[in-house]
This record gives structure tokens, C-alpha cells and sequence, in this order.
């Protein structure tokens, strides 16, 4: 009987001792690099990069907003650890996990985001060391080389859409939109991105919102010029 063959995932050092390399141990042929970018899992038969990035550890800078808000930016050292991850790597994924997803870290998402938005980047969440190994081992095998074409693009069309519609709603709805409000821009506006880069202007010109509305909007992405 032929032996199963065992797809490999290369770790970075930095991720030896966590729960997410036990998990992977148990269906990967895991090997160790300290060449690789730090917090990163290279799945090399389904060129799949992801970086792991816990909400804890992102280190930000916090400024609070006279709406009682909250801008969140992200450090020059964490900026450059993204453009790094995308100048070597084409099919790369970020899974930022934090137990809760409150305030803090949906606007870190929307921080990342705003940070690729010129990138195919694509930002996950996860609650749990156990869900990032799901969602890595759900995703490798999709883009891997018996993966039918259909499947890997219905799969990237739900990430994005899961990250946005999580994002949007949780997010704006903390600043005090209605759910009818953000139902309202999310149609209107279409992608996160959008919403993030919109000016007042565009803001009414797509949607129904008040200019009172759109103002808190562009106010809280901190988009206004």
C-alpha cells in the first residue's frame, strides 16, 4: 500500500511553541525556518502565505476622537512588516486574533486594511489559536493544485466578504449608526475600502445620509483632508 503522502507548512521559529503549530502537526509535515518572516506560515505546494498577528501584540498608536471614537494607527514597525510580507509574497493572508472582536479591534482591522488596500492582501479574523489552524488549513487546501478554480474563487469572494460585512456593521454601529444607516452605506459605498477613502461628498453622493451622518463617518476613518 502506497504511503500517504503529507502536504509540508514551513513555521517561523517565532511561532515553535504556540498552540497553532500543534494544531497543524496533526495533518502537515511541519518544518521550521528562521528565514521567513516572523509570525508567518508558508504552505509552499499551495503558495499561501499568512502572518499571525494577535490584537494584543500590534503595537498602534490610540487617539481619541471628540465623538468618542477611537483612530487607530499602526506603528511604523508593524507598516513595514506588511510591505514586507507583500513585496515577497503574491497570495498572502493577515489572521488578526483576539478572543472578543470589540472597538479596539475592529478599528485595527480597518487600520490594516487601509494600510493594503493597494495589495491583494486579504484580512481574516479569528478568536482562537484552534480557528487559525481551521481557517489556514481550509484555505491552503482550496488554493492548492487539485482545488477546482470555481472553488478557490468562491472562496477568496467569501473571505472578503465576511471581513467587510463583520467590519462595517460592527464598527459603524459603535460610532451610532443605526443598522438601517449602515445597511445604507454598505450598499451604497459597496466595499470597506470604499467607505474608509470616501470623502463627505461621495458619501452623500451614494447614499441617503444626512450630511450630519456622513460628516460622523468621514470624521471617524479620519479620511477628511
Amino acid at each position: 500500500m502506497a504511503k500517504h503522502s503529507v502536504d509540508p507548512v514551513i513555521i517561523n521559529t517565532s511561532l515553535a511553541d504556540c498552540d497553532i503549530c500543534r494544531c497543524l502537526q496533526k495533518q502537515y509535515k511541519v518544518r521550521f525556518s528562521e528565514s521567513t518572516p516572523k509570525d508567518t506560515c508558508i504552505f509552499p505546494l499551495s503558495t499561501v502565505t499568512f502572518l499571525l498577528v494577535r490584537a494584543d501584540d500590534a503595537t498602534t498608536t490610540i487617539t481619541q476622537l471628540p465623538n468618542s471614537g477611537q483612530q487607530v494607527d499602526l506603528s511604523l514597525q508593524m507598516i513595514g512588516r506588511l510591505k514586507q510580507l507583500q513585496s515577497g509574497h503574491q497570495n498572502c493572508y493577515l489572521i488578526l486574533s483576539s478572543a472578543l472582536h470589540e472597538q479596539r479591534e475592529l478599528s485595527l482591522m480597518f487600520a490594516i486594511q487601509n494600510s493594503v488596500f493597494a495589495s491583494k492582501m486579504k484580512i481574516l479574523p479569528s478568536h482562537s489559536d484552534s480557528e487559525t489552524a481551521k481557517i489556514m488549513a481550509m484555505i491552503a487546501k482550496a488554493k492548492g493544485k487539485h482545488a477546482s478554480g470555481i472553488f478557490k474563487q468562491r472562496l477568496d469572494t467569501l473571505a472578503t466578504r465576511h471581513v467587510d460585512d463583520a467590519m462595517i456593521l460592527g464598527s459603524l454601529s459603535g460610532i451610532g449608526l443605526t443598522d438601517h444607516q449602515c445597511f445604507v452605506l454598505q450598499q451604497g459605498c459597496g466595499s470597506l475600502s470604499n467607505i474608509v477613502n470616501a470623502t463627505k461628498q461621495q458619501l452623500l453622493d451614494h447614499t441617503s445620509l444626512a450630511s450630519e451622518t456622513a460628516e460622523k463617518i468621514v470624521n471617524f476613518f479620519s479620511a477628511e483632508t
